[in-house]
């Protein structure tokens, strides 16, 4: 008896468009989600914007009163003033993203500087190197007030303000730079295109132990 191969052959076919449909349709649930997540993530950046603002403002008001009073706290003012480019780095970024704006010479700026998080990632890390040397001067200050009121000078504060930001910069910028670009219209983010195993490993774990992990306690 001849065996009946259409029947099979369009169940598997209505299998498979099912699945496909299926997928797609979980794409466009995740693409939708992501979208209002980008949104939601640009409100909170305006709002940590100006709320950082509004501390800064008030910093700079009360040591211009108090600056005969005692020494002004620049590194609490650097603090802000990272934690407020830092906010309004992101607010650009996610708002660039969400536009899809990739094409000619602005597209392949904004590619290597916005889209791939480097401005914000910079400053971030900027913002762990102040913490820390925020966190060492109170040491100093604290357990040792009178060698430091005798050695610690504020050329030395004034120094570790600059290094922070350089600092910052030059953990991820050179590297966003050289892998990160567009390609067809579509920025390619660094993460994706590293050719050396070892080196993106490397520089994961240096990243992790240098930054995030001086994050927690």
């Amino acid at each position: 008896m001849a065996r009946d191969n259409s029947t099979t052959f369009d169940g598997n076919t209505n299998a498979t468009t099912q699945a496909t449909a299926l997928l797609d349709s979980g794409w466009l649930l995740v693409a939708a989600i992501e979208f209002y997540i980008d949104y939601a993530l640009i409100g909170v950046g305006i709002v940590g914007t100006a709320a950082n603002a509004l501390v800064l403002y008030a910093l700079i008001i009360y040591n211009a009163r108090e600056t005969k009073k005692r020494m002004v706290n620049w590194l609490i003012i650097n603090q802000n003033l990272i934690d407020l480019c830092c906010s309004f780095a992101i607010v650009i970024c996610l708002s660039i993203r969400v536009s899809n704006i990739y094409t000619g010479a602005l597209g392949y700026i904004l590619c290597k500087i916005f889209i791939n998080e480097n401005a914000a990632v910079c400053l971030l890390n900027s913002s762990v190197i102040n913490l820390l040397t925020i966190t060492i001067e109170r040491y100093l200050k604290i357990v040792f007030p009178f060698w430091s009121k005798k050695n610690l000078k504020s050329w030395m504060i004034r120094a570790a303000i600059v290094f922070s930001w350089i600092g910052g910069i030059l953990s991820i910028a050179p590297l966003a730079f050289v892998t990160s670009f567009v390609s067809d219209g579509i920025c390619q983010i660094f993460q994706l295109f590293w050719d050396n195993a070892e080196i993106r490993v490397g520089y994961g774990a240096w990243n992790l132990i240098s930054f995030l992990s001086s994050q927690f306690p």
